[in-house]
């Protein structure tokens, strides 16, 4: 999967989500 915690375009949730974990 692929984490982005310090992405500011994709503003995450702590702890970050993971947006590609299938």
């Amino acid at each position: 999967g692929f984490n982005f915690p310090t992405d500011k375009r994709f503003p995450q949730p702590n702890p970050p989500i993971d947006l590609f974990n299938k």
